[in-house]
């Protein structure tokens, strides 16, 4: 488990995830077919950019935060897992809400097409429809970026901050002071045990 729950991993799983949202989102999400009474069009096909924006701003969300969590230390990699795991629990609710219902996602289209505005009577227009592929990619990107964000929490304990260069290059000479402090005294110790003078 410890593996998946690495700061690599679960930005490479949040990268992955947001990919596949937003090429999910692309594509085709679900092909109605309407009533030729009321329309003169036999079908309409809904992808994710006709149907809603919110997946892909979701997605976006989950790559800057696939980048971020390379650095992140304990604290935000908490803030970032639980902001992960929020991303793909919308994305995921607007997925099955969307295959519950896709005509509700086509009523604007629908309005366009036949001039009328009731909610109610534009359901009517459609007699059955076709979920696409597009969205059971979008659906499977939202339930990975879900992960991701849970991994986040379960290893967040253990990420250490990133130090930055001058971080790093204080923490060196330091440890270089000490080796060279413990260099002199051990120096000192073989003069004093030679019957050398440590005052002279």
């Amino acid at each position: 488990m410890s593996r998946f729950t690495s700061r690599r991993m679960v930005a490479l799983f949040a990268a992955l995830a947001s990919a596949l949202v937003l090429i999910g989102w692309t594509q085709n999400w679900a092909t109605l077919q309407l009533d030729l009474t009321q329309v003169r069009q036999a079908k309409l096909e809904l992808n994710g950019q006709s149907a809603t924006v919110l997946p892909a701003g979701l997605a976006l969300v989950g790559l800057a935060l696939a980048l971020l969590m390379l650095t992140a230390g304990p604290v935000l990699g908490y803030i970032f897992g639980s902001i992960l795991a929020l991303c793909g629990i919308g994305a995921t609710s607007v997925v099955v809400g969307f295959a519950v219902s896709p005509a509700s996602y086509a009523y604007k289209q629908l309005s366009t097409m036949s001039g009328i505005a009731t909610d109610s009577v534009l359901a009517t227009f459609v007699k059955s429809y076709a979920l696409g592929f597009g969205l059971f990619l979008t659906g499977l990107g939202a339930i990975v970026l879900l992960l991701a964000g849970v991994f986040a929490l379960l290893g967040a304990r253990s990420y250490k901050r990133a130090r930055s260069k001058y971080e790093r290059q204080a923490v060196r000479d330091d440890a270089r002071h000490t080796r060279a402090a413990n260099g002199d005294a051990i120096d000192a110790w073989d003069d004093i045990t030679a019957g050398g003078d440590p005052t002279a």
